[in-house]
């Protein structure tokens, strides 16, 4: 949760910042970056609080049930920007290509099977929420191929190493999903928490690596030097 929160806080500096420092359309991928981010980081600091809370109360009581709509609501937002985020990248960079169509009927088609997803009742089913989530995750897998494969053929000029390096931390975590999803479906939401250390190690070590890259970006900036590999094309 602590990493998450840091790693928020140092996106929202970069953009402050050193928003003039980079090309637009970096920033603006920055921005969209920091809004998935900062999602989880909000909503997983809101869910420790909610769960220290409703920990003293009966496994019955009203407020104490209200918990666990609220998790499932948070988890299906988490794993729909989680699906969105390479497309949005790849919509936003390729503007105007058949590519970045492409990215961006991917984000719809996120957004649609978050929509049925609700719409079948994941907030209060668990299974139907881990059916939802499914597709989001080969969703957000595709994206990052598709992401990745543009950018070391080319395609990309203007993301500069630290971004591709952010961002290649996220797409081989998210590689990594399936198998947290394989042991929520094996042992259950409640059961859940006992095998979260290892999970929890991983987390770590992710937010630990991108808090470090963008401190790295940072300090770069700081001294003045330019970051990007290619310029914003000249309007007109």
């Amino acid at each position: 949760m602590s990493g998450r929160v840091i790693v928020a806080i140092l996106i929202a500096l970069l953009l402050v910042r050193y928003r003039g420092a980079l090309p637009r359309v970096v920033t603006r991928c920055w921005g969209i970056v920091l809004l998935a981010v900062g999602y989880a980081a909000f909503a997983g600091v809101l869910l420790e609080v909610l769960a220290v809370d409703f920990s003293s109360l009966s496994s019955d009581a009203p407020r104490r049930l209200m918990y666990y709509p609220m998790y499932n609501a948070s988890y299906l937002i988490n794993a729909s920007l989680a699906a969105m985020l390479p497309a949005a990248l790849l919509a936003l960079l390729l503007r105007g290509s058949a590519a970045g169509w492409v990215g961006l009927a991917a984000l719809y088609a996120a957004l649609l099977v978050a929509v049925v997803g609700i719409l079948r009742g994941s907030h209060g089913h668990w299974d139907v929420l881990l059916a939802t989530t499914a597709p989001l995750e080969i969703l957000g897998l595709l994206g990052w191929i598709a992401f990745f494969v543009a950018y070391f053929l080319g395609y990309l000029p203007r993301v500069d190493g630290y971004l591709a390096a952010f961002v290649g931390v996220t797409a081989t975590f998210v590689m990594l999903t399936p198998m947290n999803e394989a042991i929520f479906r094996l042992v259950g939401r409640d059961a859940a928490q006992h095998v979260w250390d290892p999970l929890l190690i991983m987390q770590l070590v992710r937010y630990g690596l991108q808090a470090l890259i963008l401190g790295l970006l940072l300090r770069t900036l700081a001294t003045g030097r330019a970051v990007g590999r290619a310029p914003d094309p000249a309007p007109g």
